[in-house]
């Protein structure tokens, strides 16, 4: 019988937005990557490709739960649910208020796009004005992913600091990958080598 990590490796699952404008593909159980239909993102303006994005995001990090805890079921060979608030004991409950009140801010590398991630499934988008005229849709779509993935990377760090809260124990605290390294710069601007 397969494991889990073998079983999400094959595992892919798909969203659109409520206007079905934009698609989000998750493959491998988290990676995902976000398009945008022929000429849709020109049609957009600042405010409404937020609501699209957010809501997307919604549906996005559903599909993500629904995929891993479809891969935990096949690995175990029986259906595995989320866990009932009564099944939880103290610190369980504790924990999951706790991460209901995160809130964490991703931003791209240029500022223009801002992710807010709030609680488990609250979810804003903030794109500054202009930069739909400015960008082409690939652009745009790698600014979103950087403030993404750093809005995800920050949610992970304050669930451990939760973790390690509630627990008392760094044995309780889950992984979280560390920052990406980046090239130390000359006083010119140009990296060291």
């Amino acid at each position: 019988m397969p494991g889990f990590q073998q079983i999400l490796e094959r595992s892919k699952a798909s969203v659109v937005s409520p206007d079905s404008h934009i698609r989000v593909v998750i493959h491998k159980g988290s990676s995902m990557r976000f398009a945008f239909a022929k000429d849709a993102y020109r049609r957009y303006d600042e405010a409404r490709l937020c609501a699209q994005l957010a809501a997307v995001l919604v549906s996005a990090f559903a599909a993500e739960e629904r995929v891993r805890r479809e891969a935990l079921s096949a690995a175990v060979g029986d259906t595995v649910h989320p866990r009932a608030e009564w099944q939880l004991d103290a610190r369980e409950r504790q924990l999951r208020k706790h991460r209901a009140h995160i809130a964490v801010l991703g931003k791209s590398d240029d500022g223009r796009v801002r992710v807010k991630r709030t609680g488990e499934d609250g979810w804003a988008v903030r794109i500054a004005s202009g930069t739909l005229k400015d960008l082409d849709a690939a652009e745009f779509l790698t600014r979103f992913q950087q403030a993404l993935s750093a809005a995800v990377r920050e949610h992970r760090i304050a669930v451990a600091d939760a973790r390690l809260k509630v627990f008392g124990s760094a044995r309780h605290r889950r992984y979280v990958a560390p920052e990406p390294k980046t090239p130390k710069e000359t006083p010119n601007g140009r990296p060291k080598r």
